[in-house]
């Protein structure tokens, strides 16, 4: 799904990601010295960024003092958000909250979803899927016995608008 206007932009790639922030930056070039991709340049004073060509290497994040760049996203295992979320455990036993699995579209990365859920709901802790409805219906159903609670993001009704707004038929969603 590739919607019109994206609440969450940053999840449409499952890959990190380099984010430039323009008021930081003071166009003092030394991104562009370290960069082997060519990534950066400057045009009349102004910072322009190529992102599509960015390889997220982090390079130009270590150069920049101004901390106008940042990398978004990193690899993980299911362990390791596993053990990141059982540090709140306890919270959760007190609260009745638990993990929420979000994104553009949480089942994206449907193995690493499902072990996760698995593990959670192992170890007692509430399982949240935040979805558009865009993953396969085998999806949900193979998921659904580890999850406590799907919420749904609507969009639109009716099939044209629904395509229109987001790339795809409604249809698809529906047949969840």
């Amino acid at each position: 799904m590739k919607c019109v206007w994206c609440h969450n932009p940053e999840s449409m790639s499952i890959k990190k990601q380099l984010s430039f922030n323009h008021s930081k930056c003071q166009s003092c070039g030394e991104c562009a010295k370290v960069c082997p991709k060519g990534v950066h340049s400057f045009v009349e004073d102004k910072h322009e960024v190529k992102f599509d060509d960015c390889d997220a290497c982090g390079l130009c994040v270590e150069a920049c003092i101004h901390r106008a760049l940042k990398i978004y996203g990193q690899e993980m295992e299911v362990e390791q958000v596993y053990n990141e979320v059982a540090k709140d455990k306890i919270y959760f036993d007190k609260s009745g909250g638990g993990l929420t699995l979000s994104g553009g579209e949480a089942l994206k990365q449907f193995e690493f979803s499902l072990a996760l859920a698995k593990k959670c709901k192992e170890n007692s802790i509430h399982v949240c899927v935040e979805t558009n409805g865009a993953s396969k219906p085998e999806h949900y159903q193979a998921i659904a016995p580890y999850v406590d609670l799907f919420l749904f993001d609507y969009k639109a009704t009716g099939d044209k608008l629904h395509k229109e707004l987001t790339g795809m038929p409604r249809r698809l969603v529906d047949a969840i």
